[in-house]
């Protein structure tokens, strides 16, 4: 065959696979539907039937025009489809990848599809990464079977390369692989060590976005915020819905671009703007039409204006007046680029209202310099109107508007939130006696301390005077007790230069939840607000639910630790008492009996009970106390050294409600504590 017979031949083959290619790629659609049939287990004998038959038919049209790559995606479709009905949830992942890769490879110009062919046979799944724009790789740690296939599907539709682990070793070992962006999470994978991957997602480069997915309450959330957890989504979300929004909550962690609105009747000088700004944090909108500028505006919201002058249908000096006289744009800042530069036309400028001027043509730097300085204003004084000037946190007005961002947010999410009210024990006290200068040095820690404490999605904010406030995306009305908890531990340690002495500040704190305790900011300030006055009323330097009473009856408490290791109960009432819980110590396993079976009987909500006690044994003293019907009105949690499977079941048939094995984590012990105190 001659050279041009065979250019011929080519050219004609390549037309022919050019008018192939809408029919080849409906086949692939037909295959989808296939595949996701079988994934929603409604693929009948007939369809598999239809979709063996096109995959077989793919193959063939694929090889013969050259391109072998779908042709053996197409020849391992054909024979997924032959296995029949039951499917290995791996296969499934599997073909979805190889659709995937079809699409690719059958999507691209013909000259490129060519030159990507890979003739040293990787895989699939490499060359469908590798081939597409990747956002990043996600990595689903959920032994869900159902849900893993239709969550790395969509994340493959926004450009995420998914990655699947059903088990804690596949977790570990893919993470060190692909170093994901995102992170899903089953905190029970298995049983408590989920966090432990939480843990351990360190070294090297950047910190994944982590979130915990939850059904239920058990998950320790104090423990997971504590661990580095981005937030919490619910596992009853859609796998699309819980995908977007996870990478919601990681575009609002990047920090926001600047928008600027840029107005010139030539298309090419705005080209040139874009091109200046493309890459950096600056998004430029360009219109070219003046008289669009209104509509732009109420779709942009930008952060500046950038004005030609000479425009047909109305100057940028024109609108920069009109721009003034609006109350809703008048204190934007406007740029005008002017090609005169005398002293007429600079009066001019500045007569219209502008902020500042360049002149055209600009030099590019000169244009940058001149953007980005007057954006740098916007945020100082953005800064100056949204933020307390004493403490740096946002201040009154802004924390409303971010408050009900958090709402929406947790409404569409399914997600709890809570505030928490911060109140200086004897602030008054001190500015009075000492002078408000040690008074500020005090809240400005204390608003250090939540600053350091409280990221991500959580808003920290002063309210008015003494008082502060924290609202806690994902939060439970009792985790944030916990939260605020170990930040009032942590400010007690802090001293301060009063008189020549060290001393230390306490303050008391409320928490509410979004629901229960009211159904916005304002009502939930109002509970809280009313507690912290008990709290203080009851002495103060405690970290209490909404509701929360003083007993004042010696023989009712909250919880009863029996316990005969003094410092270890300590800590326990420590940990209740910071978290407004009632709390007494018995020491003997004898006198516990006396007590709460004697005339005068002690009654607790949950008893805390160690099994090595003097007097008599925890076992025995739990099995007297189901006999005399105390367990009735009682939830004991039994805690013990020996954690054996048949002294666990010992416990658990004797009438305990728990078992927590020493050494305990005292936030993993309060978080059973409240558990029993709610159930």
């Amino acid at each position: 065959m001659t050279q041009e017979a065979a250019d011929r031949a080519q050219n004609a083959l390549e037309a022919i696979a050019e008018r192939a290619l809408q029919t080849n790629l409906a086949r692939v659609t037909e295959l989808e539907d296939a595949v996701m049939a079988t994934l929603e287990g409604r693929l009948d004998a007939e369809q598999r039937q239809s979709a063996k038959r096109a995959a077989h038919q793919l193959a063939g049209s694929a090889g013969t025009f050259g391109y072998p790559r779908s042709s053996e995606l197409s020849e391992r479709l054909e024979r997924f489809f032959e296995r029949g009905a039951l499917v290995d949830p791996a296969e499934l992942l599997a073909a979805t990848s190889w659709l995937e890769a079809l699409q690719v490879d059958l999507s691209r110009p013909l000259a490129s599809r060519e030159a990507s062919d890979d003739p040293t046979g990787r895989s699939a799944n490499d060359s469908t990464a590798e081939n597409q724009q990747v956002a990043g790789h996600l990595l689903l740690a959920h032994p869900d079977r159902q849900l893993a296939p239709k969550l790395i599907h969509a994340a493959r539709a926004r450009g995420l390369v998914g990655h699947w682990a059903p088990d804690l070793e596949r977790a570990i070992t893919l993470q060190q692989r692909h170093r994901p962006n995102i992170v899903l999470l089953d905190p029970e994978l298995p049983p408590g060590e989920g966090l432990e991957l939480l843990t351990g997602l360190t070294g090297e480069g950047e910190r994944p976005d982590t979130f915990i997915l939850t059904t239920d309450e058990d998950v320790d959330r104090v423990a997971a915020i504590r661990a580095g957890v981005t937030g919490f989504l619910s596992a009853t979300l859609p796998p699309d819905r819980l995908l977007t929004a996870a990478l919601d909550t990681v575009a609002r962690r990047q920090p926001q671009p600047a928008r600027v609105l840029a107005v010139d009747d030539d298309p090419l000088l705005l080209e040139a703007i874009q091109e200046l700004f493309a890459g950096t944090l600056t998004e430029i909108t360009a219109v070219t039409d003046p008289l669009q500028v209104w509509e732009a505006l109420r779709q942009t919201d930008p952060d500046l204006l950038l004005l030609d002058v000479d425009m047909p249908g109305a100057t940028g000096l024109e609108l920069c007046r009109m721009v003034r006289a609006d109350p809703t744009w008048a204190a934007l800042p406007v740029l005008i680029l002017t090609g005169s530069i005398g002293p007429t036309q600079v009066r001019s400028v500045f007569e219209a209202g502008a902020d500042d001027y360049v002149a055209k043509p600009f030099v590019g730097p000169e244009l940058v310099s001149r953007v980005n300085n007057r954006l740098e204003r916007v945020r100082l004084l953005r800064g100056l109107a949204e933020n307390d000037q004493l403490t740096g946190l946002v201040n009154r007005h802004r924390l409303e508007v971010q408050f009900a961002r958090l709402q929406a947010l947790a409404a569409g999410e399914q997600q709890p939130l809570s505030i928490g009210l911060l109140d200086v024990d004897g602030l008054k006290r001190l500015n009075r006696e000492h002078g408000h200068t040690f008074g500020d040095s005090v809240l400005q820690s204390l608003s250090d301390v939540l600053a350091n404490a409280f990221s991500g999605d959580d808003v920290v904010g002063r309210w008015a005077g003494q008082e502060l406030v924290v609202a806690m995306y994902g939060m439970h009305r009792d985790d944030g007790v916990a939260r605020v908890a170990a930040l009032r531990n942590e400010f007690q340690r802090r001293r301060f230069e009063l008189n020549g002495q060290q001393v230390s500040v306490t303050f008391s704190a409320a928490v509410a939840e979004l629901g229960p305790d009211g159904k916005d900011l304002h009502q939930l300030f109002r509970a809280a607000t009313g507690t912290v006055a008990v709290a203080k009323r009851a002495g103060g330097d405690r970290v209490v639910a909404t509701g929360w009473r003083p007993s004042g009856d010696e023989t009712v408490t909250d919880v009863l630790v029996i316990e005969d290791d003094d410092a270890l109960a300590g800590l326990l009432q420590h940990a209740l008492e910071s978290r407004g819980l009632s709390s007494r110590q018995l020491r003997d396993g004898a006198e516990a009996l006396r007590r709460l079976t004697g005339p005068d009987r002690l009654s607790a909500r949950v008893i805390v009970l160690d099994v090595d006690l003097p007097g008599i044994n925890g076992l025995d003293l739990l099995s007297l106390l189901s006999q005399k019907a105390v367990l009735a009105h009682t939830r004991v949690i039994m805690l013990t050294a020996r954690a054996g499977e048949a002294e666990v079941l010992s416990a658990l048939q004797s009438g305990a409600f728990d078992h927590v094995a020493k050494p305990f984590s005292v936030p993993v012990l309060m978080q059973r504590i409240r558990r029993a105190l709610d159930g």
